[in-house]
């Protein structure tokens, strides 16, 4: 099951992450070479060089999102992941596969303070497309009148997450491989690790269905469910054990969850009443497909 999965951020090679390795280990005082070195450092002073170590390239490219990942070895990743979905290479002999999303999750990613005008919206958006800059800002265009906080987040969550995800389905999906799909809708009346990231308030961030997975909003005080979230857990919880178990049918919390591919493209919606979706953002979503994942 791969939750909220960042699937369309590209990889680095070795190469390209040296810098990255080489500024961090400085920062803690060792050479990057020196494990033993590294191994007696603390947790907090390398979260701290981490955060300082933090490396802006232009022109911006995914991987400034997660600055440190995965690393293409030519063995364990041998090449760009959303490259060997579009070349269908992927492994067919799983048993079942399931992609899902939350409704807003690159919206945790930026401070609400932050002032997105329509100015600082175009230059963000031309940072990071350059030249697919006018085709961007054509399917996500500018707001003039407010903040454009909200509108770069359902770009980079349709472009990263969503639109991505549905991309690597299809790859499984058209390898044969049972493949299900889900979108997470509800945003969490008292969820305090949902609202300590701001602006998530009134939003389903990312992460925002891990509580609701693991029924687990007891442990975090002063989260509490309402009664329709508690059956919504639930439901969650029995569509991933019944996925175990090879079982998609209906049951008491909802209907049967039907297998994706891109001609149906359907999907569970998890909401407070669970349904399901056909075509979510599917014109968006055709529109990162054809312009591509990788700016």
């Amino acid at each position: 099951i791969a939750e909220s999965n960042p699937a369309g951020i590209n990889y680095r090679t070795p190469e390209e992450s040296y810098p990255y390795s080489e500024k961090v280990s400085g920062l803690l005082g060792c050479d990057y070479t020196d494990t033993d070195c590294l191994r007696s450092q603390s947790w907090q002073d390398i979260v701290d060089a981490q955060k300082r170590g933090y490396i802006v390239q232009l022109p911006l490219k995914t991987t400034e999102f997660l600055p440190y990942s995965p690393i293409i070895d030519g063995t364990i990743i041998p090449e760009q992941p959303m490259e060997i979905f579009r070349s269908g290479k992927v492994n067919s002999n799983i048993e079942a596969m399931v992609f899902g999303v939350t409704r807003n999750e690159s919206l945790a990613l930026f401070p609400k303070e932050i002032p997105i005008n329509a100015l600082v919206y175009n230059t963000m958006v031309r940072a990071f497309f350059a030249g697919n800059t006018s085709e961007v800002l054509r399917e996500y265009p500018a707001f003039h009148n407010q903040s454009n906080l909200n509108q770069f987040s359902v770009l980079t969550t349709d472009w990263v997450f969503l639109c991505a995800s549905r991309f690597a389905a299809t790859a499984f999906a058209n390898s044969n491989v049972p493949t299900y799909f889900y979108n997470f809708m509800h945003a969490p009346s008292n969820d305090p690790i949902n609202y300590v990231r701001v602006p998530c308030e009134d939003a389903v961030c990312h992460s925002a269905e891990l509580s609701f997975v693991r029924n687990s909003i007891d442990f975090v005080q002063p989260g509490s469910y309402t009664p329709p979230e508690e059956k919504l857990s639930w439901g969650f919880i029995n569509y991933w054990r019944n996925f175990a178990h090879g079982d998609m049918g209906a049951n008491q919390f909802g209907p049967a969850w039907p297998r994706y591919n891109a001609t149906t493209d359907l999907s569970l919606d998890l909401d407070l009443e669970i349904g399901i979706f056909q075509n979510y953002h599917a014109d968006e979503c055709n529109f990162w497909d054809s312009l591509g994942y990788y700016n």
